[in-house]
């Protein structure tokens, strides 16, 4: 019986672990209406994986969009630096390190091998003007 219930809770772990593969998910951000930075919620990552891609999409609420989106990682959850463009390691469309908030805007980067534990998107609008942004990510 014992071996039976180990069985069933090894089983339910390796699903749990896999569930996050393939699974489109969602961060939040508050939408840019100022020069002041604001952060996304923490998409974090456990486990080995190819791949971590991102997407964001910028929308223009009011006035004309301007500002700024960065890719951020951390090790620890608590230290973020921003995530620099190196040949191979990461992808993005139209550049890795950055996006340039303008209505309409697709931002999409991909980090291979998943290097950090822990991802954010930080951006910055300008004052006068009022950005929503949709930031999306998927774990291969």
């Amino acid at each position: 019986m014992r071996k039976i219930l180990l069985l069933i809770a090894v089983m339910a772990i390796g699903m749990m672990a896999t569930a996050q593969i393939g699974a489109v998910k969602t961060l939040t951000i508050a939408t840019l209406d100022t020069a002041e930075v604001k952060y996304s919620s923490i998409a974090t990552v456990s486990g080995s994986y190819n791949a971590i891609t991102f997407q964001a999409l910028c929308t223009e609420i009011g006035g004309q969009s301007d500002g700024k989106l960065n890719l951020e990682a951390s090790v620890d959850g608590l230290t973020y630096k921003p995530v620099i463009e190196k040949a191979g390691a990461i992808v993005g469309n139209p550049v890795a390190d950055s996006l340039i908030v303008e209505d309409g805007a697709v931002w999409q980067v991909t980090l291979y091998n998943a290097p950090f534990k822990y991802y954010r998107i930080a951006g910055t609008g300008t004052d006068n003007d009022t950005t929503a942004v949709t930031i999306k990510y998927i774990l291969k």
